[in-house]
């Protein structure tokens, strides 16, 4: 069981030094990537829940403030099902999208991709179990249930109140693509240098 408190996680990742976080056009690799360097940072290499990259009101409210947050901010919050989605298209039909839906809930607070043992959302790889329970930690209350996501993108769009790709300041597709390819390179790198040790 993971024990995170709010506390050890809100405070020190709401408000990141621009030094430590990189976009996507960032020249950095493997455990110095930006995903890596963050969640090693602040959570001491623990998940980081959705919960922490909230938008602001301005934020949900301004698209072109909303776009130009970091990339890991971008797709934690705002843009989650893009990524999740993006992901799919790319890999292998064992993996299925899947919602993170507060008790009682009629929409997900949260979309990712999943095999059932792994799940790849703004942080990259992650243990499923892993992301329920550090989510769950963080906000107790929402009692977080995952469930499959049996539709495509644009039903889940208009089922579920989440910003189809046209409603976004840009097309995020092509921004999802490069964002699962550095999270891609960052893991390769990190297996090359595990090997070399």
């Amino acid at each position: 069981m993971v024990s995170v408190a709010v506390g050890q996680l809100m405070p020190q990742v709401s408000s990141p030094n621009p030094s430590d976080i990189r976009g996507v056009n960032s020249q950095t690799s493997g455990a110095t990537s930006p995903v890596w360097r963050l969640r090693m940072k602040y959570a001491g290499g623990v998940y980081i829940p959705c919960a922490v990259f909230r938008r602001t009101p301005l934020e949900r409210a301004d698209q072109d403030l909303a776009w130009h947050r970091d990339d890991q901010w971008f797709f934690a919050a705002g843009a989650c099902h893009i990524l999740a989605y993006a992901f799919l298209e790319t890999r292998l039909p064992r993996f299925s999208a899947k919602g993170l839906w507060p008790a009682e809930a009629a929409d997900p607070g949260h979309v990712y991709a999943s095999d059932g043992t792994w799940a790849f959302d703004h942080c990259g790889w992650t243990l499923e179990r892993e992301l329920l329970e550090v989510s769950r930690a963080v906000e107790p209350t929402a009692n977080y249930q995952s469930r499959a996501i049996r539709m495509g993108l644009d039903e889940l769009c208009a089922r579920h109140w989440h910003r189809t790709r046209a409603e976004f300041l840009h097309d995020p597709w092509p921004r999802a693509r490069a964002y699962i390819a550095l999270v891609d390179s960052s893991c390769q790198d990190t297996r090359k240098a595990g090997q070399q040790l």
